[in-house]
């Protein structure tokens, strides 16, 4: 079911998207983008610090001091959940609730993004449960794995920029850092409001107007999708890259990085579609079949896409052994030249598979 989905503008300008669902029973969602994320840590020169700036008001906004009781509390009682995310390009408050209380769940979001207390004793606090979450991050080999990719293949590029941080970085930020951040980073300027839900669109921008007049008006620039930062660096082809680990498995991942798309949306859903053409279907895939099941060389393989305003990224990845390295990289090249990949029945199959997966959603 296509839903229809409406643009509005907030009094203060922010852009509102609306998809407005016939169903009261359905739970809604919000989510409120901040167009900045990791790839501006430089603003500050603070690896890791929209990361830290994303944890921190889950400890106290002015309108809920309280922070996680006030908050996640609240809507656990109420059946429903918020997060936040950061990524390279963007940072994330989101909440899924009952749709009958959807205006005090946007509160909550616009206080994350506009208002958090930034006491002394929440950023001591939560700097210690990041570097708990950087070691856990650190103790997974494909983490590690995407890490080194993009040190490699982004050098000197924000792309390059460790979403977390690292230990050492995070010891050296302080509360100065966070202030700094967020006047440079945070604003009305940079933000972008996503509902979905069985609510009036017309209610929906009204309360919006209201609670965003929160976020502050900061002299940053505009952005209300992701930036761009300039050209990646030239990859020269038939290189590779190794990092010795303390892991006993090694993944192996196979790299090409591609142009850029631009706005062209049958070039994007190609990009898709070619990962479909090597995924779909598990097992039954060219990629597992040839991989796993004919070489018995990995548990699991899988094909991925990387999107961004600067470039773009086919990879395929396996996890295996040592001595495996180079047989695993024969097995990719083996899965592009099959033809059953350009085949018909292929294709078809990707169509259906790809349908069905939609219906499901």
């Amino acid at each position: 079911m296509d839903l229809p989905v409406q643009a509005l503008v907030s009094d203060q300008g922010i852009p509102i998207y609306v998809e407005q669902y016939p169903d009261v029973y359905r739970p809604m969602a919000i989510e409120l983008c901040m167009c900045s994320g990791a790839a501006d840590d430089g603003v500050v020169n603070a690896p890791g610090i929209h990361h830290w700036a994303e944890h921190i008001p889950f400890r106290g906004t002015e309108a809920f001091p309280e922070g996680g009781k006030q908050i996640s509390g609240r809507l656990s009682r109420l059946g429903g959940a918020i997060n936040a995310q950061t990524s390279l390009h963007e940072t994330i408050y989101e909440v899924a609730a009952p749709v009958s209380n959807w205006r005090e769940a946007a509160e909550m979001v616009v206080e994350l993004a506009a208002r958090p207390l930034l006491r002394s004793e929440d950023i001591d606090a939560e700097r210690k449960i990041i570097a708990q979450e950087i070691q856990q991050a650190n103790s997974n080999i494909g983490y590690v794995n995407h890490l080194f990719m993009a040190k490699s293949l982004c050098a000197g590029h924000p792309y390059a920029n460790a979403v977390l941080g690292s230990a050492e970085s995070l010891e050296s930020l302080e509360r100065s850092d966070i202030i700094r951040m967020r006047e440079l980073s945070y604003g009305r300027k940079r933000a972008a409001v996503y509902i979905s839900g069985a609510m009036d669109p017309r209610a929906v921008k009204d309360h919006f107007s209201a609670l965003l007049d929160r976020l502050p008006d900061h002299a940053i620039s505009e952005r209300r999708r992701p930036a761009k930062y300039g050209k990646l660096p030239e990859t020269l082809g038939n290189r590779k890259y190794v990092l010795e680990t303390e892991f006993d498995a090694t993944i192996v991942t196979l790299a090409f990085p591609m142009h850029v798309l631009e706005d062209d949306q049958q070039e994007i859903d190609s990009l898709y579609l070619l990962k479909d053409l090597f995924n779909e279907g598990a097992m039954a895939s060219p990629l597992s079949r040839i991989v796993r099941e004919e070489r018995q060389l990995t548990y699991g393989a899988y094909a991925g896409i990387q999107r961004s305003p600067d470039g773009n990224l086919f990879a395929m990845t396996a996890m295996t052994t040592r001595e495996n390295h180079d047989r695993i990289i024969d097995a990719f090249y083996e899965v592009i030249a099959c033809s059953e990949l350009r085949s018909k029945e292929r294709w078809e199959f990707v169509q259906d598979s790809t349908k069905g997966s939609l219906n499901m959603y």
